[in-house]
């Protein structure tokens, strides 16, 4: 896990710098710092908008923190979600559409803050039935979301407490409104969000090499 978050960290800098000059402006971290203004992960927040920052991360969560979680989610964290948390408690992708990783301490169900997204969600899926509506109208207000609030659009990455892979690994769902892109565990989604970085910034780069 050390491994894949420097490699997370290295990605999310050059990802961040190869971006646009606009994308600068809030690095679309606004919508977090305005809804967790006190949180530690806002105070690295404020430290990238003035580009003072080598580690994307925090440091690592508490055991008493992760227990404390637990209790208040009435689940068992994944182990390759604390694997995460171990090592950073939350982490930021500045400039991304997804560019929050909670700490631990703000994750909760995506209806506590998100009613009206599920409900237009639900809406959508209603008027277009997919083979993914039973699963989403069922889970979307009791799913966990990890991500803080987007910096636009609609993207968040939950945990699905009720869908349980080998090695009691719950599915990690990425959500982009009527997409969703599934993952066996939260390092698979680390994975696949580390490899959509580089796949970003090699495009960013090419665009600005013509």
């Amino acid at each position: 896990m050390d491994e894949l978050m420097q490699a997370m960290n290295t990605a999310a800098i050059a990802h961040w710098r190869a971006s646009p000059a606009e994308a600068h402006v809030d690095l679309g971290l606004s919508p977090f710092l305005a809804t967790h203004p006190d949180s530690a992960l806002a105070d690295l927040a404020r430290r990238c908008l003035s580009g003072d920052v080598v580690w994307l991360g925090m440091p690592p969560a508490s055991k008493a923190s992760i227990l404390a979680a637990e209790a208040r989610l009435g689940i068992s964290l994944p182990p390759s979600y604390k694997q995460f948390l171990s090592v950073s408690n939350g982490f930021l992708m500045p400039g991304n559409y997804i560019s929050t990783l909670l700490p631990v301490e703000l994750i909760q169900p995506f209806g506590n803050e998100n009613a009206t997204i599920a409900s237009d969600w639900r809406s959508m899926l209603e008027e277009e039935a997919s083979e993914d509506e039973p699963w989403l109208m069922a889970r979307l207000g009791d799913a966990i979301q990890l991500s803080g609030p987007p910096g636009k659009g609609e993207d968040f990455v939950m945990l699905d407490p009720t869908f349980m892979h080998p090695g009691e690994e719950n599915e990690i769902v990425t959500y982009w409104t009527q997409l969703q892109e599934h993952h066996s565990s939260f390092v698979a989604y680390l994975e696949s969000a580390l490899a959509g970085l580089l796949n970003l910034t090699a495009f960013l780069q090419k665009g600005t090499d013509r």
